[in-house]
């Protein structure tokens, strides 16, 4: 079988999930299944010698379009990996901004934000992830589709509700495929320079803390971890990850120095990462928004304990089971304060979790779900 796998032209210098989805599906199926894949970035060089064409990320909009249409065109098979989410909360980033990053610290004010967000979608077209062409887009490319491979049974619901499609007409042409992470063949640090959890002696860190490792930005609500634990000053507080948005990470450096017992860390090498999971006390990832946040997977597989958003920021029932996180909502300090003292106390079966999220959420069971849909609309390749 010979496949498209299409992507922006930037997937492999503006790398993105989308990116490493497309790569490490591709790595994969080859390995596997009896696939041939290239990657194409330009519509015009589709032709009828594939057999189907997978097309990556509805975000991408105007290339996702041209795909698509070239693909009917030629008349080939379209499997589209959907790459979908709730956009309301991440946009109303600008709000937030406007009102120097103070908000939103209670869920009214997460609701007022998205009120305030969708009225400018549809007054002025902007935030463009809300607006109507967006979701007119949504629904052709849905409709142009001969399956449609959502990373979760939620991504799908989330989809059929910001298009108005009715979810059991999407479910029909749906195969879930699920975002995957990369794990090390066991829960130690890899052996090839890998490093263990007592040996972080250079980052000058306590003994036990939170982490949480992902870009500093509004849409990873670092700064409501801190306002939510300001006053637990004895609960070292870890961040990994570059800056995104220099005016939040001015907000959040004024708050973690008035605070204390807060460090950052720009950048870790990856065999360096399970070391930090090892020593903490949990991973905390109270975004507005993940699909699922494959950091809080890989701290799991590594046996560390997570606090993660709750369903409708990010899809909490396929990837954590409802039993493997304490979930809370990103806009309520209180939420986020309990959920972390809770899961502190917690007693979890860590090596059992840890054996089922590598069983369930791996490339390899990725592969064989991709190559299930395509066998689903290319049943004679």
């Amino acid at each position: 079988m010979k496949v498209a796998f299409c992507i922006r032209q930037d997937y492999d210098t503006m790398i993105g999930g989308d990116s490493i989805q497309l790569l490490k599906t591709r790595e994969h199926l080859e390995k596997s299944f009896p696939v041939t894949i290239d990657i194409v970035t330009r519509p015009e060089d589709l032709h009828t010698g594939y057999d189907l064409v997978h097309i990556f990320n509805l975000a991408t909009r105007d290339t996702t379009l041209a795909f698509l249409n070239k693909a009917n065109a030629l008349q080939l098979k379209i499997a589209l990996s959907t790459i979908f989410w709730n956009y309301t909360y991440q946009a109303g980033k600008d709000v937030a901004a406007a009102a120097g990053y103070n908000i939103p610290v209670s869920p009214w004010q997460a609701t007022l934000i998205n009120g305030f967000s969708k009225l400018s979608a549809a007054i002025s077209g902007k935030p463009r992830m809300l607006a109507a062409p967006f979701r007119r887009l949504c629904r052709e490319s849905i409709g142009s589709a001969n399956i449609l491979l959502p990373n979760s049974i939620e991504e799908l619901g989330e989809l059929a509700r910001f298009t108005g499609l009715p979810f059991t007409e999407l479910e029909k042409k749906t195969q879930v495929v699920v975002n995957a992470a990369s794990f090390s063949a066991n829960n130690e640090a890899a052996a090839d320079g890998g490093v263990a959890a007592d040996d972080l002696n250079s980052y000058n860190l306590p003994e036990k803390f939170l982490l949480q490792i992902g870009r500093i930005e509004y849409v990873k609500n670092q700064l409501n971890l801190v306002r939510a634990l300001y006053r637990d000053t004895d609960i070292a507080i870890v961040f990994i990850g570059k800056v995104n948005d220099e005016k939040y990470y001015r907000k959040l450096k004024q708050l973690s120095e008035a605070r204390g017992n807060v460090f950052f860390i720009d950048h870790v090498p990856h065999d360096r990462v399970n070391a930090f999971y090892k020593r903490a006390l949990l991973h905390v990832l109270p975004s507005f928004r993940e699909s699922p946040g494959l950091v809080s997977l890989e701290a799991l597989a590594n046996e560390c304990k997570v606090v993660v958003s709750q369903d409708g920021f990010a899809p909490v029932r396929t990837y954590f089971f409802d039993k493997y996180a304490t979930v809370i909502h990103p806009a309520s300090l209180p939420s986020i304060r309990a959920g972390v003292l809770a899961e502190i106390r917690q007693q979890r079966d860590m090596a059992a979790i840890s054996a089922d999220i590598r069983a369930h959420f791996n490339w390899e069971k990725a592969a064989e779900q991709t190559f299930s849909a395509y066998r689903k609309i290319c049943p004679g390749k």
